[in-house]
């Protein structure tokens, strides 16, 4: 796997040696996020929302991608950012990389108008490359940027956040990871975290813009994976190539390489489980049981699961999938 890209494997063999196999591919998107506005053409860049349980190495694999990448080209964003302080402070964040290391405090400090404001802000700027304010009374202020964004949040958060504040245009716009560590992983890590803690990346990351010369050769695979991961991230099929596409162009930068070649389509599946929120497992089996032809009763049955109290969730997963465009 991975046999021609090198760097790849470096940076995966460093996460797994330092957090373990489950935590190491969460290392290494990250670190192709931080790449995404320098190799990428266009937006949306490849922005990463890592959901996990909380002390299961969301803060960690961002601060060890900073340390892995040149300083100038990320900015690490306080608690108690708004739109209004990046609006004041930066103006133009020119080509970066933006990090939330603890979106579960920045939330927890904010009211709901500033929380839905800077989501907003944060999706136009994501999308368009920037974010306007003004009214009758003030002159009209302009935040631009060409950037990727770093998001961690605990699942307490994320479950209560998703629906009613980042729904569907936040999160559409990123590439949203969920693990949950067994208790096994937790326990070696901590009976060798001294050893561990003295593994130290040298050096800095280097990478070169790519000109892929065969990406319509890849075209249609590409698309077939966006529709998977539609199904097993409950997102619209065009984001999710979206992010598929910004990743290619990272993951090629990375390795210095212009050609796509099976260690792209490997890191995708690599990627899959990654998609698939621990917490609600059930959901992608529905949409695809569902895009099999399936009825609603047999969804139920299939899964094991009585249809008389069962039949609301699977209803409101379809729900959610069409809402999302997912399903029709």
């Amino acid at each position: 796997m991975l046999d021609n890209s090198d760097m790849s494997k470096k940076i995966l063999d460093y996460f797994n040696q330092k957090y373990g196999q489950i935590v190491a591919p969460a290392g290494l998107l990250k670190i192709l996020s931080t790449i995404s506005p320098f190799a990428n053409s266009h937006l949306p860049c490849l922005n990463i929302f890592h959901v996990s349980p909380t002390r299961q190495f969301k803060t960690q694999t961002s601060t060890e991608t900073q340390k892995m990448i040149k300083k100038k080209n990320f900015i690490d964003l306080p608690s108690d950012t708004t739109m209004n302080s990046l609006l004041e402070e930066y103006k133009n964040f020119g080509k970066k990389v933006l990090f939330i290391n603890d979106c579960t405090t920045l939330f927890a400090t904010k009211s709901s108008r500033t929380k839905e404001r800077l989501v907003g802000g944060c999706t136009n700027l994501l999308t368009e490359g920037e974010w306007s304010y003004g009214d009758k009374a003030t002159r009209v202020s302009k935040l631009t940027g060409f950037v990727s964004m770093i998001v961690n949040m605990t699942n307490e958060s994320y479950n209560e956040y998703e629906a009613r504040l980042l729904g569907i245009t936040f999160l559409e716009r990123f590439l949203t990871i969920f693990y949950r560590l067994p208790e096994q992983d937790i326990r070696y890590f901590l009976e060798h975290k001294n050893e561990k803690m003295k593994i130290r990346w040298k050096g800095q990351i280097k990478f070169r813009k790519p000109e892929i010369t065969n990406f319509d050769k890849y075209k249609l695979t590409l698309i077939d994976y966006a529709k998977r991961w539609s199904g097993l991230s409950v997102k619209s099929i065009n984001g999710c190539f979206d992010q598929i596409e910004s990743l290619i162009h990272a993951h090629l930068a990375l390795n210095m390489r212009s050609k796509i070649t099976q260690d792209e389509l490997d890191l995708l599946k690599m990627i899959e489980p990654y998609l698939i929120d621990p917490f609600a497992p059930n959901n992608p089996r529905i949409i695809q049981l569902h895009r099999s032809g399936y009825s609603v009763k047999d969804i139920c049955l299939i899964l094991d699961k009585d249809p008389e109290h069962y039949k609301k969730q699977v209803y409101r997963v379809l729900n959610k999938a069409k809402e999302r465009g997912v399903i029709q």
